[in-house]
């Protein structure tokens, strides 16, 4: 019995393991889709979160800032890929931006945990 438990603890985390990598894998795809298309990568971090570390193609406008800033997003037919440290951060501003009226919205700071490879992944296709 507990070699079954064994087992399934096993599969259960490579499992998961590859659903992750998946899911990572195709943000970063996508992503860079956009961009390619014209989109803008947006930084939604605080300035000192900013400063301390940013993708260097990505525009900084603090979540706190994005609506009364979102004129300088462009068109709201522009593709946009939100970055942040914080996942929910992130969502939040997605979410804020969809309801001003920016039809693709992408939030990549979910791969936060792969930025370094992301970044490259980006800046090589841009």
């Amino acid at each position: 019995m507990m070699s079954l438990w064994l087992v399934l603890v096993v599969v259960a985390y490579f499992g998961l393991t590859a659903a992750l990598f998946y899911y990572f894998a195709v943000r970063i795809d996508r992503a860079r889709a956009l961009l390619l298309r014209g989109g803008l990568l947006v930084d939604v971090d605080r300035a000192p979160e900013f400063a301390r570390h940013h993708p260097s193609i990505a525009v900084s406008i603090p979540l706190e800032d994005l609506e009364v800033r979102s004129a300088e997003l462009g068109a709201s037919n522009r593709p946009l890929v939100v970055f942040a440290h914080s996942w929910l951060r992130g969502a939040r501003a997605a979410h804020i931006l969809r309801a001003i009226g920016f039809a693709e919205v992408l939030n990549l700071a979910s791969v936060r945990t792969r930025e370094t490879s992301s970044e490259r992944a980006l800046r090589r296709r841009s």
